[in-house]
């Protein structure tokens, strides 16, 4: 789990699909609420397909996206008590990203005939958003919530209703449009299966657009509520032994150029991290050590040290290659020759006589060795037995 779905799963949806990039016909999309929920997808043309996550903090994420097309492409909702939601209380909630999602683009829709209620978009460009209907039994009621949602970036958007008005929450910036009038008292939609992206055969309603965390609760949700979610999605995703924070302490002052849009991104870098902790854990596993490696702590903090000086390596190669460092070297050269030599350290042997292993290791030269100081290049290599200055 992250941090996220675990933040949205606390707030007790009725179902939860994370959307996590199944592509082909006749694939189980799961739901993650607990309640049993689970989609199936449709894709008789093959429209639908697995796309990056947009939570940019959690490199594990994947969404999926509708490109084109596909009249018959969807996500088919069970016809469950969990999804027959009723009454004066309806929160929608998903990840989007898109340009051109349609006029009637399908999000998120639970409707039989009058019954039930529908999330989707309302049309193209920036300033378009969305429009939620109602069915009490003898008509279908929405209104229009217009927000900058389809510029081509992920937002965060959560649309409540509790009878008498709807409300539009977009990522971390609280209420954007609302309280706007929609006074009725909802019908429950059994009979029918719900979709995600099109309603099944019309074309008007395909939207062509990312999504991701589609979650559906019985009960309005608070403006804090809604904090939390985007709070936990800005939340550092550990990936193995490092995480965003000490990636930027290796990068020092070229820190602030790494952001979630730069190439490389903080995606890229936390990937670059799990490779790091990979070959880390290969070599402590080759030493007899249970891996990933949890105490003491003192040594786990070196571990974390070590796969992020080669995150920030790879990651400077990228954004600042022909940044200086020490020695007449590139930065990400200096980054990478302490990495590799703290590599060379644990292969030596160099290891805390407090972590499991068969084989004892030496002098702690490189666990005591003093760090990196990236704002002046003052560093001790650490070359182990003894200590050079750069």
């Amino acid at each position: 789990m992250s941090g996220y779905s675990d933040a949205a799963i606390a707030l007790g949806p009725k179902a939860y699909y994370r959307l996590a990039g199944a592509t082909a016909p006749g694939t189980i999309v799961p739901d993650a609420s607990g309640n049993g929920a689970d989609a199936v997808l449709q894709a008789a043309s093959g429209t639908i397909t697995s796309a990056a996550g947009l939570i940019v903090t959690d490199p594990a994420d994947k969404a999926m996206a509708k490109e084109s097309g596909g009249t018959f492409d969807r996500i088919d909702l069970p016809d469950v008590a969990a999804l027959n939601i009723a009454g004066t209380a309806l929160s929608l909630v998903c990840w989007v990203k898109g340009t051109t999602p349609g006029a009637f683009g399908t999000l998120l829709r639970k409707i039989n005939g009058n019954t039930g209620y529908s999330l989707r978009s309302t049309g193209t460009g920036g300033s378009a958003g969305v429009h939620l209907d109602i069915g009490n039994g003898t008509n279908l009621a929405g209104v229009d919530l217009i927000a900058t949602i389809w510029d081509g970036d992920p937002h965060l958007i959560a649309v409540t209703w509790d009878g008498s008005n709807a409300r539009l929450y977009r990522d971390g910036a609280g209420l954007i449009v609302g309280p706007t009038a929609l006074s009725r008292t909802m019908s429950s939609p059994a009979g029918r299966v719900g979709k995600l992206f099109n309603d099944e055969g019309f074309s008007s309603t395909n939207i062509v657009a990312t999504i991701d965390e589609a979650a559906f609760f019985d009960k309005v949700l608070s403006a804090a509520d809604v904090l939390s979610l985007w709070n936990a999605a800005q939340q550092l995703q550990s990936t193995g032994y490092a995480d965003e924070t000490s990636i930027r302490a290796a990068l020092g002052k070229y820190a602030p150029g790494w952001s979630a849009t730069s190439s490389p991104s903080v995606a890229d870098g936390l990937a670059r991290a799990e490779e790091a902790s990979g070959e880390i854990d290969a070599i402590l596993a080759a030493r007899g050590i249970t891996t990933p490696v949890t105490t003491p702590a003192s040594f786990v903090a070196r571990l974390r040290d070590l796969a992020s000086l080669y995150a920030a390596a790879r990651v400077a190669a990228g954004l600042f290659p022909q940044a200086a460092g020490p020695a007449s070297t590139t930065y990400h050269e200096f980054l990478m020759r302490q990495y590799r030599a703290g590599l060379d350290g644990l292969r030596a042997g160099e290891i805390p006589t407090d972590v499991g292993t068969t084989t004892r290791g030496g002098p702690r030269s490189f666990w005591t060795s003093n760090p990196i100081d990236p704002e002046t290049g003052e560093a001790w290599e650490p070359v182990f037995g003894r200590r050079t200055r750069w």
